[in-house]
């Protein structure tokens, strides 16, 4: 380890305007960071979910999310988003859902407001505790968004994680 330091220390010690090839030069730190401050980065809000039951067993769900783009420049959503969500029992289900408006496009600093429609034979979408839902963008992460079912509350990655387990371990729905 010793012999790495002072071989890396020699390096610079030849000639000291190599360090700026490091922090700024093509690749060094500054274009990193400059890169990581302005990825595409989304804000997602549920704002409603309705079901509707159609011919029996059939069931339509329409769900309203308000999305922003808090990057610098724009992006669009796919227009699939996946849903993972936990039966009574502890079983994971995961089903597609489709962003119903056609444009998708998420200029930078402006909300959207996006439907997300999907109809099923299984009728057991109500009774899902612990949602997820995953945004993907053309360009840049996705976005996440875990939702306590039964009072539609968005939780924290560390939250959802605790009272899933709870969940799962205790095979009980939440009071």
């Amino acid at each position: 380890m010793a012999t790495v330091l002072t071989a890396i220390t020699q390096y610079f010690n030849e000639d000291p305007l190599r360090i700026l090839y490091v922090v700024g030069g093509s690749g060094g730190l500054v274009y990193w960071w400059d890169r990581y401050r302005n990825r595409p980065r989304l804000i997602v809000r549920l704002v409603d979910e309705q079901f509707e039951v159609k011919v029996s067993p059939y069931l339509e769900v329409r769900t309203r999310f308000e999305v922003q783009n808090i990057g610098p420049e724009a992006t669009s959503l796919e227009p699939n988003v996946r849903f993972t969500g936990y039966s009574d029992k502890g079983q994971r289900g995961r089903f597609r859902h489709t962003i119903v408006e056609d444009d998708r496009d998420l200029p930078p600093f402006s909300w959207k407001e996006i439907t997300l429609f999907w109809a099923t034979d299984d009728a057991t979408y109500p009774f899902r505790w612990y949602r997820t839902f995953d945004f993907r963008l053309t360009r840049g992460s996705g976005k996440s968004v875990r939702v306590r079912s039964e009072d539609k509350v968005c939780l924290t990655y560390m939250r959802f994680l605790y009272e899933l387990a709870k969940f799962r371990l205790f095979r009980r729905a939440p009071r």
